[in-house]
């Protein structure tokens, strides 16, 4: 059943389904609610390396959903630069 929902979000955003390796890998808490589905759909996301417009996809359709993960404190998967393109001297 949980995979049927990872890959509903994952399908709505463009990417492809879950593997059974990545449903394995994944765990919830016997109370969990939908921030932990998307947080795991997240987790799948870093691990395969996706950290773009992915991410911000999923944080829209987990708004849409009424869950919040631009609250996530745990941002180490953005890469991050002190390099000004396109700047004025």
């Amino acid at each position: 059943m949980m995979k049927a929902i990872y890959n509903k979000i994952l399908v709505d955003i463009g990417e492809p389904r879950i593997t059974d390796r990545e449903v394995n890998s994944l765990s919830l808490p016997i109370n969990y609610t939908n921030r932990d589905i998307y947080m795991n759909v997240k987790k799948v996301l870093v691990e395969r390396g996706i950290i773009g417009n992915e991410i911000q996809k999923l944080y829209l359709c987990a708004a849409k959903d009424g869950v919040d993960l631009k609250n996530d404190n745990k941002k180490s998967y953005v890469p991050s630069s002190n390099i000004l393109m396109g700047g004025a001297i």
